[in-house]
């Protein structure tokens, strides 16, 4: 029997390493919707970059549950996947969802318009963009912007109200951390 979820906060990647900003823009989100949990799902590896991953996906499973010890309301799901399309269908075959929020760090607005089955996936979850420090201005100049802007929610509504293909973008003071520069220093 399906785990009933009404709705689902979801923050995706491939924390390689997680680090303090993963842990910041989740607690921001938590509170600014009133989520009661947010999913974290470690995929296997980027489907945008070359390269593997410095660490194995059961390292990066232990180091996402190291860092989020102490907060109970950031679970890890061990749903292996590669691509958003795959996970969200793993997390609907798994769960009874209403609603899937996907937060999305503004870095990914670049190729978020080739990401496998994006038509899909859009008509599946609601975005919630998180500003990065260096890609504030990103938005508008975004592929995804261009279609998508009439969805886009600019108050601050509750959950219930975003409908299909809604999203919101949210500013944030953030930390100008990174797990690229993580995994350089390492």
């Amino acid at each position: 029997m399906k785990k009933k979820i009404r709705n689902l906060a979801l923050l995706g990647g491939t924390f390689d390493p997680p680090h303090e900003g993963h842990v910041y823009i989740t607690n921001f989100i938590i509170k600014k919707f009133n989520f009661q949990k947010c999913f974290w799902a470690v995929n296997s590896r980027n489907p945008f970059k070359k390269i593997d991953p410095k660490f194995t996906y059961s390292q990066r499973i232990s180091m996402c549950k190291t860092i989020t010890k102490k907060n109970k309301k950031i679970l890890i799901v061990n749903i292996k996947y590669i691509s958003v399309f795959q996970l969200i269908n793993k997390i609907k075959k798994k769960y009874s969802v209403n609603k899937i929020l996907f937060i999305v760090g503004s870095d990914n607005l670049i190729d978020l318009h080739k990401w496998y089955k994006f038509e899909y996936i859009i008509n599946n979850v609601n975005f919630i963009f998180i500003e990065r420090p260096g890609y504030r201005n990103l938005l508008k100049k975004s592929s995804f912007f261009k279609k998508y802007n009439k969805h886009q929610i600019k108050k601050n509504m509750t959950i219930q109200f975003f409908d299909n293909k809604s999203w919101i973008y949210c500013k944030t003071k953030g930390l100008n951390i990174s797990s690229s520069i993580l995994r350089n220093g390492l």
